[in-house]
């Protein structure tokens, strides 16, 4: 509230949230041997690294719940230890291969500590293995997806917000933690009708999508008490004074009514990727050239035309 009245300098507020939860984590470990190797491993490897990766720019809550997640498994695996009356440097493999089968696969994430260990002397010759990646997540089906759309675009009782974000995962398949961070200003509004700025190519927004974005513009406000009359930058505003929707708040209001990220944004990038060439999908939808081009190779003839002969009637085409 302060920093938005103007009366203290802005600041990352997930990273300020991040160190007081790293504080509070420390203090849970009764050993000070295993507190000071994981308060080094967080204070030269961790929070470096995070900093590079943001390169002046605000933290996601995607970034910080995973550096949350591999200190949690670190000191996990340190308490771990201690119960079986093993310090770290008695380690051997057979303790990490015991600690990797027993539990989920998200103990994979000690891998990195015990990197940063090793070079350091703390442990022995004791290897994590790379996790095998996840399998390419199947996308829902193109004739679900487009009655999921239809009901977005006409069904008033959804609130305008999740209608509206539910509408850019599945057709334009923007990923939720992009969707709470986008801000008015990449609404454009011209005499040829409604623009989004996804990435470097506007994106002309069809009918009636158009519309949902403008009544969602003139209309929306954060639900914040405070400096209520002054208008939100952000697109989806949060309850916090200056703060977008928070991340949880998306994803729990998208799933509630039926959109899971993963296999809907798979659908909307087999359609697009079905209809325009990888760079210009890429500069639409702000995607690397790379992914654009990986998700465009499956594609063939008969995909293109089962998607086309599904999509029409339902949502205009995006003009670019």
């Amino acid at each position: 509230m302060l920093v938005y009245a103007g009366v203290l300098p802005p600041r990352d507020e997930r990273v300020a949230a991040l160190q007081r939860w790293i504080t509070a984590k420390l203090d849970t470990i009764s050993s000070k041997d295993d507190q000071l190797v994981l308060r080094s491993f967080i204070t030269w490897h961790c929070l470096p690294r995070l900093r590079r990766s943001l390169d002046s720019r605000p933290a996601s809550a995607s970034q910080i719940n995973g550096l949350r997640n591999r200190i949690s498994t670190v000191t996990e695996f340190l308490g771990w230890l201690r119960e079986r009356g093993r310090a770290l440097h008695d380690v051997d493999q057979s303790d990490v291969d015991e600690w990797l089968t027993t539990g989920p696969s998200t103990r994979y994430h000690l891998r990195a500590f015990v990197q940063w260990a090793a070079r350091r002397g703390h442990v022995g010759d004791v290897v994590v293995p790379v996790r095998k990646s996840r399998q390419h997540t199947a996308p829902i089906d193109a004739d679900q997806r487009w009655d999921m759309a239809r009901n977005l675009l006409h069904n008033n009782e959804i609130r305008l917000p999740y209608r509206l974000a539910g509408l850019l995962v599945l057709l334009y398949a923007q990923p939720m933690a992009t969707l709470v961070e986008m801000t008015v200003d990449q609404v454009i509004r011209g005499d040829d009708g409604v623009y989004l700025r996804l990435g470097p190519l506007p994106l002309h927004l069809p009918e009636p999508l158009d519309a949902l974005m403008v009544q969602l513009i003139e209309e929306h406000s954060g639900k914040a008490s405070i400096a209520r009359r002054e208008r939100s930058m952000w697109l989806f505003p949060g309850a916090q004074p200056g703060r977008h929707i928070s991340y949880i708040q998306m994803v729990t209001q998208l799933h509630r009514i039926g959109i899971h990220s993963m296999p809907t944004r798979a659908a909307a990038l087999l359609d697009l990727s079905a209809q325009l060439p990888p760079t210009i999908v890429s500069r639409l939808l702000g995607l690397s050239v790379a992914t654009a081009e990986a998700w465009s190779h499956g594609i063939g003839q008969g995909t293109y035309a089962s998607v086309i002969a599904r999509r029409d009637g339902i949502v205009g085409e995006a003009r670019d």
